[in-house]
């Protein structure tokens, strides 16, 4: 796990390397290294040593016959599996993967990538044809930004690397319009909330020239689109094959030269991911989890029940989260974030890293991803349905609609958007805009029909769980949060082999029998205790963000009635600011003040 920087064009130089180099030393504090690969290029990496401690691991990396030149930042979880299978009489200098994908490359070029699992962003200097050959994992767990100034591209691990570059700093006006009144954000794919500062898109591989610096990406990977006919029925064969998947992406990510450790929170992903370590691993593993006393979203209850069934298995280190303050805590985490982010539950998430870190644990496995891949939401599995009613199984419909307790509108509205995506979608786009009505008019913009998906169409869940709404925050805070503290987050529930599996199955084996997740607790309901399969409750990782609010009121309207007048109409500003005043604020209107402060304090 690194952070890599480089520069393609005239600005080449190890003195501006250097300087991209700077801000982001805590991805990296193992070793510092840079290079000039050829006049017009130069690379950079801070590594954080996981696999092979060695300075034979050290980047940019060479390969043996001085024609390709790597850095990448990351892990390849099957790195052993693909030198058996390819490279059996192959001598390498080290058990780096880093090393393996030099080799992989020269043999396969980007076909490289359909085999890898693993996570990365990396970039290969190809001497023999000047171009860089550039590529991000599949769900983007790891970040790789660009921009382009006076014909150079600069490229990095995270924005800060750019902004010495970037001459003119402006502020994209579309993702601030989706954040303040919406609360979206990493949905738009390539854009970021900067202006002319891209992020790369997952899941694609580029090939750039010399001559000509842009980047086009390609896509290596789509998540398969299987008819409803020759969707899978889950039986026991399947149930195996599915514990086998998780199983395997488990053990896989504990590979590593550095002490392992995981966060548990009680509910049922973390419950999965903990449990399947304790079976296959003689050795205690650290387990770091949150504990809210007196809160009715306490989970301490589960993690003790986990900790009883597999006794002597489990080093449980219980964090009491101390509350956040948000003059000090905000404008930290939006430096650590680099853009606005959702809650002040990433903020506390950062308190666990730093238990981790304080204990010199540099890796973490979690259960994020989870609900993703089994569509664990309610917003989820009601458009799983909405499909089942789209192909006519309105027997399997009606149930779920019963069971769900929908109203009449609820239900008017699936059969809308099953029968009449066009119009659900046109009804979801002028509400996502009229809750826009507070900023000023040149920020009421439309949220792009791209990155919303249509109701009864089964892949188009995918389009926002896993392209725009979940799995891009996911691991963009993850990401952050690990990595300031110098540590590698890991996210087994993303190992691709699962999602390719469960977007072959038929739809009710995500919610079936009153339950969500069906597919989770009928496959693992065997080794975890009654009360985590059977529950039915989701809690988040619980901050009251009204409460937050509100203890920092001078302060919150002092930012705001600074800098918000800019994009926020004054009377709704007013109007927020007296319910703050009175403490007669809701929490959804807390939110939007939390997110207008967020924009306020990110600007400067």
């Amino acid at each position: 796990m690194c952070g890599i920087v480089g520069i393609l064009g005239n600005n080449a130089s190890v003195e501006n390397i250097l300087e991209m180099l700077k801000p982001i030393q805590h991805r990296g504090p193992d070793n510092s290294s840079f290079c000039m690969v050829d006049k017009n290029i130069s690379f950079g990496h801070q590594r954080l040593s996981i696999q092979d401690t060695s300075s034979a691991g050290n980047q940019p990396m060479w390969s043996e016959d001085g024609n390709f030149c790597i850095i990448f930042n990351g892990e390849i979880y099957n790195q052993y599996e693909l030198k058996k299978k390819y490279f059996n009489s192959f001598k390498f200098k080290s058990h780096s993967d880093t090393e393996l994908l030099l080799a992989f490359f020269k043999l396969k070029a980007e076909k490289m990538l359909n085999e890898l699992v693993g996570m990365w962003s990396l970039v290969i200097y190809n001497k023999l044809n000047n171009t860089l050959f550039i590529t991000r994992d599949r769900f983007g767990q790891k970040p790789l930004y660009y921009t382009y100034e006076n014909n150079n591209l600069y490229f990095g691990s995270e924005i800060k690397t750019l902004l010495p570059f970037v001459k003119t700093r402006k502020a994209n006006n579309l993702a601030l319009s989706e954040y303040i009144a919406i609360g979206n954000y990493e949905h738009l794919y390539e854009e970021t909330f900067f202006e002319n500062i891209y992020s790369f898109s997952p899941a694609c591989y580029s090939y750039v020239s010399f001559f000509d610096n842009k980047i086009i990406p390609n896509f290596y990977w789509t998540i398969k689109d299987t008819p409803f006919k020759e969707r899978i029925l889950f039986d026991s064969k399947q149930e195996k094959v599915f514990y086998n998947l998780v199983n395997e992406a488990v053990q896989s990510q504990l590979l590593s030269d550095v002490p392992i450790g995981c966060t548990l929170s009680g509910g049922l992903d973390s419950s999965i991911i903990t449990s399947l370590i304790a079976i296959n691993n003689i050795e205690r593993i650290p387990v770091f989890t949150a504990q809210f006393e007196g809160h009715k979203e306490d989970e301490s209850k589960y993690v003790k029940a986990l900790d009883e069934k597999y006794d002597k298995k489990l080093d449980i280190h219980y964090a009491k989260v101390r509350e956040i303050n948000l003059q000090n805590d905000l404008p930290r985490a939006l430096w650590e974030q680099e853009e606005p982010f959702g809650d002040t539950s990433i903020i506390a998430h950062g308190f666990l890293m730093d238990m981790a870190k304080e204990l010199k644990i540099p890796v973490i496995l979690g259960g994020q991803g989870g609900d993703e891949v089994s569509h664990g939401y309610s917003w989820m599995y009601q458009r799983v349905y909405a499909y089942l009613l789209k192909n006519q199984e309105f027997k399997l419909f009606s149930n779920f609609c019963s069971q769900e307790d929908l109203s009449i509108s609820e239900v008017i509205r699936l059969i809308i958007g099953t029968y009449f995506p066009q119009i659900e979608l046109m009804v979801r786009k002028n509400a996502r805009l009229s809750y826009k009505q507070l900023l000023k008019k040149q920020f009421r913009l439309r949220t792009p029909e791209k990155s919303i998906g249509k109701i009864g169409f089964f892949n188009d869940i995918y389009v926002e769980s896993i392209k725009t709404m979940g799995i891009p925050h996911l691991t963009h805070y993850d990401d952050r949060s690990s990595m300031i503290r110098s540590i590698e987050g890991r996210m087994p529930f993303l190992d691709h082999r699962i999602l390719d599996f469960t977007s072959t199955l038929h739809p009710e084996v995500f919610y079936k029998d009153g339950y969500s997740k069906w597919l989770f607790r009928k496959t693992f309901s065997h080794i975890l205790p009654k009360e985590i399969v059977e529950r039915k409750d989701k809690v988040g990782f619980y901050t009251p963000i009204r409460k937050l609010v509100i203890n920092k009121k001078k302060w919150v309207a002092a930012i705001v009635s600074e800098s918000a007048s800019q994009f926020c109409e004054k009377k709704d500003l007013c109007n927020l600011l007296n319910l703050l005043e009175m403490e007669n604020i809701s929490t959804s209107q807390s939110l939007i003040l939390f997110r207008i402060t967020s924009v306020c304090i990110w600007q400067k």
